[in-house]
């Protein structure tokens, strides 16, 4: 008697609530773009530290040519031009600046600041002699902060108000003047 319109009614309301969508909540969006720009920037800067390390072990036994050098800014090239295209697939739309890029700027910064420490410590024969890869290393920077700027409005310029006036001078020093550029430094 009650029993079936009971079960018909159980079984409608279990059908229905099935297939209910859920709906991103408003900001939730903002900041899962954040989270993610920051996991491949985290990702990033993990792979090009192990280049980075591996020039300092290079220069610091004399061991730093033209050759290993060259291989490992190609790999540095590789990981920041990879970074770059993923965070360029991301959908987000940070223009109002709602959420907190802090982690993004000190990634951003220590990575050009790593780069230019390290790279400024490369015999300066070698480095001649790598300078197309420099070249290519300083397009793919430029298209990383483009992206993650674009991505998250307002990044440039907290970076740009990190970076030391040495760090900038090496940068300009090393051939990385699009870097500096973009940075408006």
């Amino acid at each position: 008697m009650q029993l079936p319109r009971i079960a018909s009614f159980v079984f409608a309301l279990a059908l229905g609530a099935s297939s209910v969508v859920a709906l991103p909540s408003p900001n939730g969006g903002k900041r899962d773009v954040i989270t993610s720009i920051e996991g491949i920037l985290t990702t990033m800067e993990g792979d090009v530290t192990t280049a980075l390390t591996e020039i300092n072990n290079l220069v610091s036994t004399g061991e730093a040519t033209v050759a290993s050098v060259g291989t490992e800014i190609s790999n540095i090239v590789t990981t920041v031009e990879t970074a770059t295209t993923d965070i360029a697939s991301l959908a987000g739309d940070l223009k109002k600046r709602q959420v907190d890029i802090g982690t993004i700027v000190t990634e951003l910064t220590t990575l050009i600041t790593d780069l230019a420490t390290t790279l400024a410590s490369v015999p300066a024969s070698t480095l001649s002699e790598v300078t197309g890869t420099v070249t290519s290393l300083d397009t793919a920077l430029t298209g990383l902060l483009t992206s993650v700027n674009t991505e998250a409005t307002g990044v440039l310029s907290s970076v740009a108000s990190t970076i030391t006036s040495t760090i900038t001078s090496t940068l300009s020093g090393l051939g990385l003047g699009s870097v500096v550029g973009t940075l408006g430094l």
